[in-house]
């Protein structure tokens, strides 16, 4: 754009207010100053149209939404690069004080650096939102993150700062509009209680006049999809970074998988479909519970649902206060198989998952300890090639069959490089597990192997030992549900729980159904 023209659009903007106010029309302020803006024209020719008018108006949009995605991504780089250079400081001063100083002191400073951090990483996810949300709450699920830091970031999973009760109706009355129908529907809704708030929505809940029966609303915030869309391309950068300097692991095609699944995220037409093929799957597995759209009640930006009574994994701790670790731990196994039986039945049986299985998104609704999944806004969906694919690994992986693990990895597509020798395996070492078995349950399980490091930035890290050159976008969400799952087992309940112990059955049994027995 040449020089001087933002100053030319701002005093165009000026102008067509001054005429607009009294009373010209939007076309003769164009005309006015149509030598400005455009090319000289002969006095033949007409006034500019009102659609002339509009196109600058447009114009000006695109060049704020671009000025504001510029400072939104300037920003991030100025906080990740602010985290990443206080992590490589600590280190290299920890390591140069090594000789002189106690284990006790290292792990002061540490303690303090990821006090520090946290913060920091807490502030970028609530401050700029958007896509950061799900980044953080990812986050916060890893074991190997550092406590401290995964204790701040917990809040990421559905208490993130929410839209305010006025902005809120204002959702609501517009939605309702659109779908014919008016708050008088509702014989109240409590806009001033939030249930849950995260990346893209918050829900509140109420009750329905027809009925008498009380439903979750889910409201999505205004103009987050937009925000999230722009915030990939600066994960995409990150990914490329991270995965030259740091993770020998392929980044980059995931990110293109999410962008894609995101799309269909921010549509809650969308979401109710998969959420009521899901719950009619779930039928027979009595110990899990799928809300229900109200048929009428659902657009593109609200979904209303049947209520869930019962409490989210986030907020579990204070029911927990009394029962002490071992009770800790046994709740936390119950609700791990609970998990176990859901979603071996979606991933093995269906082919057909949620894949944001965060603990905002799972609710303990009795004392039995059976669970309640909600948002169904990230599913996937395999062919019957990759399902029987990923149940043949699984096969391999319950019956702890070396040369059946490596030929599940290649059917699926993952390719893993030894790093010594690329290409060609490793010779077996003293440890019991091959390089690929070690890969494959670092990614699928959610148990700890023993003599296995799963901190990718680790010493001794079974990332540090090969890499993983090409991941199929078709598994990034499976990818991520499992170390969504691994987390929950972990970082809430501190249980070392093996899905894939306990899958091995279902995928025997699909595999015979296909007559693919190995």
């Amino acid at each position: 754009m040449p020089a001087g023209s933002f100053s030319q659009i701002e005093h165009f903007s000026t102008l067509r207010k001054r005429f607009c106010s009294s009373g010209a029309s939007v076309a003769n302020a164009m005309t006015h100053y149509s030598g400005v803006l455009c090319p000289v024209r002969p006095l033949t020719t007409k006034p500019l149209s009102v659609s002339s008018a509009a196109f600058v108006d447009s114009n000006l949009l695109r060049i704020r939404i671009v000025a504001q995605q510029t400072s939104r991504s300037l920003d991030f780089w100025r906080r990740v690069l602010r985290i990443w250079a206080s992590f490589k400081i600590t280190q290299l001063y920890v390591a140069a004080q090594r000789r002189h100083r106690s284990l006790n002191w290292s792990r002061t400073v540490w303690s303090r650096q990821h006090e520090r951090a946290g913060d920091l990483m807490l502030k970028l996810c609530v401050e700029m939102k958007g896509f950061y949300v799900k980044a953080g709450q990812l986050i916060a699920l890893q074991a190997f993150v550092p406590s401290i830091i995964r204790n701040k970031l917990r809040v990421l999973q559905d208490n993130m700062p929410p839209m305010s009760p006025g902005t809120a109706r204002l959702v609501v009355q517009q939605e309702l509009h659109h779908l014919g129908h008016s708050m008088d529907i509702f014989e109240w809704l409590d806009l001033d209680k939030v249930l849950g708030s995260a990346s893209i929505a918050q829900v509140h809940k109420g009750r329905l006049r027809d009925g008498h029966a009380d439903v979750a609303v889910k409201i999505q915030y205004p103009n987050v999809e937009s925000l999230m869309m722009a915030d990939l391309a600066n994960f995409r950068t990150l990914g490329e970074i991270l995965q030259r300097t740091e993770l020998k692991f392929d980044l980059v095609r995931p990110v293109h998988e999410l962008k894609r699944q995101l799309s269909l995220e921010f549509d809650f037409k969308n979401e109710a479909n998969n959420m009521a093929e899901i719950r009619y799957a779930l039928r027979r597995v009595k110990q899990v519970c799928v809300p229900e759209a109200i048929p009428g009640l659902i657009s593109r930006r609200l979904l209303v649902m049947t209520f869930i009574d019962g409490v989210p994994l986030t907020k579990l701790d204070g029911s927990l206060a009394n029962r002490g670790k071992r009770g800790v731990r046994y709740v936390g196994r119950r609700i791990m198989k609970n998990l176990t039986a859901c979603y071996g039945k979606m991933i093995l049986t269906d082919g057909f998952f949620q894949a944001d299985c965060h603990p905002g998104n799972i609710i303990v609704r009795n004392q039995n300890v059976d669970i309640g999944l909600v948002d169904f806004g990230q599913t996937k969906r395999f062919s019957n090639e990759v399902r029987l694919a990923f149940a043949k690994l699984v096969d391999a992986m319950a019956r702890k069959d070396t040369n059946g693990v490596a030929a599940g990895l290649e059917e699926l597509g993952i390719k893993v490089v030894h790093k010594r020798d690329k290409g060609k395996p490793k010779a077996r070492s003293k440890h019991p597990l091959t390089l690929e078995e070690k890969m494959a349950y670092t990614m699928f399980d959610t148990a700890s192997v023993p003599g296995v490091n799963d901190n990718p930035f680790g010493e001794g890290s079974t990332m540090k030992e090969g890499s993983i050159d090409n991941l199929p976008k078709d598994l990034f969400f499976l990818l991520r549900t499992m170390q969504i799952l691994k987390g929950v087992g972990h970082s809430t309940f501190n249980s070392d729980f093996s899905m894939i112990s306990s899958w091995g059955h279902i995928a025997r049994s699909e595999l015979n159904r296909s007559n693919l027995t190995r």
